[in-house]
């Protein structure tokens, strides 16, 4: 089957992924999840019946299997280099 997001270029295949609800008001992140892939773009479809689960999961319906602690950085606050890695700006080196 052909990628409809990258108008055919990229084939689609079956696999596990990682959906994550990052903008929801309690973000949420659900680990193998069925989907068709695309190996040229990585976009991912999702069946009616993914969906419905995945919208189980945001209404709080389903147990949750495990809690985590994620690290979260504000963009503009976080100076970067000009090579991508972060520079320290504090004077003392802490």
């Amino acid at each position: 089957m052909n990628c409809y997001y990258c108008h055919g270029i990229g084939t689609v295949e079956k696999q596990q992924t990682r959906f994550c609800a990052c903008d929801a008001p309690q973000p949420f992140i659900v680990e193998n999840v069925p989907a068709l892939v695309c190996i040229q773009c990585g976009d991912k479809t999702f069946s009616g019946e993914v969906v419905s689960a995945l919208e189980k999961i945001k209404d709080g319906k389903t147990q949750v299997s495990s809690l985590r602690t994620i690290r979260v950085f504000d963009f503009v606050s976080e100076p970067v280099g000009r090579h991508g890695t972060a520079h320290n700006t504090n004077p003392s080196g802490v």
